[in-house]
C-alpha cells in the first residue's frame, strides 16, 4: 500500500512540473483596417519579439 502511495505522489509531482514550463511567447500579431476613399485597406503582418524593444 505504502508503495502504490509513493508511486502515485511521484506521478502527480510530474505532472505538476510539467505545468510550470515557460514556452516562448508567439511574435506579436497586428491588423490595421482603414478605408481609404471608396477602397478598404487591410494590413496583417507579425514581427519578432526582441528583447527590450
Amino acid at each position: 500500500m505504502k508503495k502504490l502511495l509513493l508511486a502515485f505522489a511521484v506521478i502527480a509531482m510530474t505532472f505538476n512540473a510539467e505545468a510550470q514550463i515557460e514556452t516562448p511567447q508567439p511574435s506579436p500579431f497586428a491588423k490595421v483596417e482603414q478605408k481609404v476613399g471608396l477602397t478598404d485597406v487591410t494590413l496583417e503582418y507579425s514581427r519578432p519579439s526582441m528583447r527590450d524593444r
